[in-house]
């Protein structure tokens, strides 16, 4: 009896929070000249690839959307995408490095990402993954941690740089992500960034859609997330982990977030978990 399992679709930076499982991967070395074109116009890119632009720059062009990458960017492409890439400036030897891999049940969201635009405390790495690839005695185990090394690295560089972008409340974001239970004060959190709590709370709102607040509950809704479906702990058991009143304070909450209660949730993904043995 087959079975369809739906993918999940998240954005390259929500990595960080999955219990990420890699297959099918390679890596490599390119030689680009200039003016050469990689075209997936007609078909859909098979897995998510990581390229690392060393000595040259590149324009991706899809529907809906364009991006140009200049030389030390880190790119993300996602599986399935249709584009097409030009390269610009290219040397001919060795100019961008690519990792090649696939997310068991995880689909990245449809967009080309410049994961970040000075990425060159990456090039060791991706060349000792392309140097494991092509080693006929490189055990499977070790290209394979070198991969998700590279992913971790690759994520964490792009939540920075996005925190450094956001209007300067990159440490209150940080804090509060260090610190799932909302036990750190606004004025604390105002503090770090050098601004008033006013001036906090209307920046934060600017940038990410939420006051401090409602950022700090929802990062403790997906915490507890996480160890519903760990099963390790009880409800009360989270209730008190991530600093709730009370665990029908946390129920409430979860299920205003969820639309179920935190026990249906659980009971769902363990249904869901033996249905996939």
């Amino acid at each position: 009896m087959s079975m369809v399992i739906s993918m999940k679709e998240i954005f390259f930076e929500e990595l960080c929070f999955q219990d990420v499982d890699i297959y099918d991967l390679n890596a490599k070395v390119q030689n680009w000249r200039e003016g050469d074109v990689y075209d997936y116009t007609d078909s859909p890119r098979l897995r998510n690839g990581l390229m690392y632009l060393a000595d040259c720059e590149a324009e991706f062009e899809w529907s809906g959307g364009h991006l140009t990458a200049e030389r030390g960017s880190l790119i993300f492409i996602p599986q399935c995408m249709n584009y097409h890439v030009m390269m610009r400036n290219a040397s001919g030897r060795e100019n961008t490095y690519l990792a090649n891999f696939r997310l068991r049940n995880l689909l990245p969201a449809r967009r080309i990402v410049k994961v970040s635009s000075n990425a060159g405390e990456l090039a060791a790495d991706f060349r000792e993954l392309a140097a494991l690839y092509i080693s006929p005695s490189a055990p499977p185990l070790c290209f394979k941690s070198q991969m998700y090394a590279l992913l971790w690295k690759s994520v964490r560089l792009c939540k920075s740089e996005q925190k450094m972008r956001f209007g300067g409340i990159g440490a209150a974001l940080s804090c509060m992500e260090e610190d799932p239970t909302g036990r750190v004060s606004e004025p604390k959190l105002a503090s770090l960034c050098g601004m008033s709590v006013p001036t906090l709370i209307r920046t934060m709102k600017l940038y990410t859609g939420q006051t401090p607040k409602q950022y700090s509950l929802s990062l403790r809704l997906r915490k507890a997330k996480e160890l519903l479906i760990g099963g390790i702990y009880t409800v009360s058991e989270i209730s008190m982990l991530l600093g709730f009143s009370s665990s029908s304070h946390f129920c409430a909450a979860f299920k205003r977030c969820t639309g179920v209660s935190p026990g249906e949730f659980a009971k769902d993904k363990t249904e869901h978990r033996v249905r996939e043995q």
